[in-house]
């Protein structure tokens, strides 16, 4: 658990059957939206907002796909926000994150001039 947010840091098991989310076979062409309806569907738990993740690299083995996705705030990266998560024989077997939920930071430059 992140001490920080109390949201899971890694779950690996058996797996989630794709079905659940909409999607009764996975493949390149919509394994980004399962996983995208996937954090969705569980945001209160692991504490991820989708809508802040851009996808950073999907990977492909055989039945196996790892997708990451680097979080962003303001649309800028923040550093070490990354989301894992990996899907075989059409189940979600494991989430990873490292999610910063509650950033508020200004996003513009500001200079004052001083005496």
């Amino acid at each position: 658990m992140n001490k920080f947010t109390g949201a899971p840091k890694k779950i690996i098991g058996s797996g989630i059957s794709s079905s659940i989310f909409g999607y009764d076979a996975i493949n390149k062409e919509n394994i980004d939206s399962l996983i995208r309806n996937f954090l969705n569907f569980n945001e209160e738990f692991f504490k991820v907002d989708a809508a802040n993740l851009i996808t950073s690299k999907i990977q492909q083995s055989k039945e196996m796909f790892v997708v990451s996705y680097q979080q962003t705030y303001s649309s800028i990266p923040v550093f070490n926000g990354i989301v894992t998560v990996a899907a075989k024989n059409n189940r979600i077997m494991l989430f990873k994150s490292n999610y910063h939920p509650d950033i508020s930071i200004p996003t513009t430059l500001s200079i004052t001039k001083t005496n």
